[in-house]
């Protein structure tokens, strides 16, 4: 289990469980425009960070994977040698 702090929580759930009148649209939006901690998985799907009581987790800034084109280079390599073997 993960106890690492803050973690990622869909933004339907948080939408369900702070608001009554709000919709993961609404959540998404406040995500946009910088108004929640969240982001967007690559396969679309929005997240809230939040923090070990459900509360968003102002300030936090995930760490960011910087993708160099030597890095792009040897993952297909990789890639290769994985298809091979």
């Amino acid at each position: 289990m993960n106890s690492h702090w803050p973690k990622k929580m869909p933004a339907s759930k948080y939408a369900k469980r702070w608001y009554t009148s709000r919709t993961k649209e609404t959540i998404i939006n406040d995500i946009k425009r910088g108004n929640l901690p969240g982001v967007q998985e690559p396969n679309g799907q929005w997240f809230v960070w939040v923090n070990s009581d459900d509360t968003a987790a102002f300030g936090y800034n995930p760490p960011v994977e910087i993708k160099t084109a030597a890095s792009e280079l040897a993952d297909g390599i990789l890639a290769k040698f994985k298809k091979a073997g």
